[in-house]
């Protein structure tokens, strides 16, 4: 459940959105200039005509920055008359001012579940959202299916698995509660020509991490084309995912015009060890636990990571305390992160709800949680040692009154 998101304008500056138990989307950013974080209702803020969240419920939510700076966030409301089971999404994008629209009228899209989303931006800027239908019978699409919901001129949708070469894969399963989906964009040149591409990685109702990928255009294909991997298969790993996994994935590398990132995947395991799945020429499977010898994570952990340099990854996740996960070249490094992190922050009790992260400038690793004992966001940042904040009391300093993260039912 991707109760929060984050990214940094200009690759630095954080900005944190979650959606308020009033179902509003705040907005928290850090201000160097007041030397502390503040809050902003976005919702609240916006023009067109602003819809809340599920009030009470928790939301999934999904951001990127458009060239790394104006941001643009989507969640779901409930579609009249769907009684929560199906929903539109909605973008809240930055244009100098909030402005909300409903994606999914726009693009003539079906309905789709609250969760799993996720998201990124084509060549850094053309929007790419992606979903997942609830099947709800004919017309529309089978249960499981992705939807993409792209920005080229206007918004259109796509449902991806229903192209000729997809149909074999197994729809996208997992258990509520979980964002089982992820995907990460890149772009590359190919026969004299540029263009975006994107990897959508999720866990199927088969228990296999697959591949959704669409390549960039070829002189065999000049519209480009979506192709299907099941991951679980390619890289000879025993169907052993826990179905209540959150999936992450990065893409490192890929600096050469001709010479895409290539992905690492990671979910957890039935044993709850962090499993890597790496493409390195070919699908290789790594359990993560075993190669730095420690504990498991906790059940229901959240995930995520990002790539130091771009080649370097980090993963986070939870045993109780927020952990590391590091490759410095050679091998796996971990670090109990909580325990490292000094600051006014209270180290979290049991199972934080999230973990979202960034790198400052590709490097400096921020880490956001929710507590679930008050529903805080927190930051456990590298500054050259680890320091907490809680950033809700940091943006109350201002004298606002900062409402919690909704919690409610999953």
């Amino acid at each position: 459940m991707a109760l929060i998101t984050c990214f940094g304008v200009g690759g630095s500056v954080p900005r944190v959105y979650y959606a308020a138990v009033n179902g509003h989307l705040i907005e928290l950013a850090w201000v160097s200039f007041l030397g502390r974080w503040v809050a902003t209702d976005v919702t609240a803020s916006a023009r067109g005509v602003p819809s809340a969240a599920s009030p009470g419920r928790a939301v999934d939510v999904t951001c990127f920055g458009v060239d790394g700076n104006d941001p643009r966030v989507y969640f779901p409301v409930v579609a009249p008359g769907a009684a929560d089971f199906a929903f539109n999404i909605h973008e809240l994008a930055w244009v100098g001012q909030w402005v909300q629209t409903e994606l999914t009228t726009r693009a003539a899209a079906p309905l789709v579940r609250r969760l799993p989303l996720t998201c990124f931006g084509a060549e850094g800027r053309s929007p790419r959202v992606y979903c997942v239908t609830p099947g709800l019978g004919p017309p529309v699409p089978p249960s499981g299916h992705v939807i993409e919901l792209a920005f080229v001129g206007g918004w259109t949708h796509k449902d991806v698995m229903a192209i000729p070469e997809i149909t074999e894969a197994s729809p996208v399963g997992g258990a509520v509660g979980t964002s089982g989906m992820t995907c990460f964009g890149f772009d590359v040149s190919a026969f004299g020509q540029g263009g975006p591409a994107a990897r959508l990685y999720y866990v199927g109702q088969d228990g296999h991490v697959h591949e959704l990928a669409w390549d960039v255009e070829s002189f065999q294909e000049p519209e480009g084309q979506w192709t299907h991997t099941d991951v679980t298969v390619s890289a000879k790993v025993l169907p052993l995912v826990d179905l209540s996994t959150p999936v992450t994935c990065v893409g490192v590398g890929g600096v050469e015009p001709l010479i895409p990132p290539s992905a690492r995947i990671y979910y957890l395991d039935q044993n709850l060890h962090v499993i890597e799945l790496a493409w390195v020429g070919r699908w290789v499977a790594t359990d993560l636990m075993e190669r730095a010898n420690i504990p498991p994570a906790q059940r229901f952990s959240p995930l995520t990571c990002f790539a130091v340099g771009g080649s370097a990854p980090r993963v986070y996740y939870v045993d109780g305390h927020v952990n590391e996960l590091a490759w410095d070249g050679t091998r796996w490094v971990h670090t109990d992160v909580t325990a490292h992190a000094v600051g006014p922050a209270p180290s979290p009790v049991g199972l934080p709800t999230d973990l979202a992260c960034f790198g400052v400038k590709g490097t400096d690793a921020r880490i956001y949680y929710v507590t679930p004992s008050n529903g805080h966001v927190h930051e456990l940042a590298w500054i050259g040692s680890w320091v907490a904040t809680d950033l809700m009391q940091s943006a109350a300093r201002g004298g606002a009154s900062v409402p919690p993260v909704s919690l409610g039912v999953q």
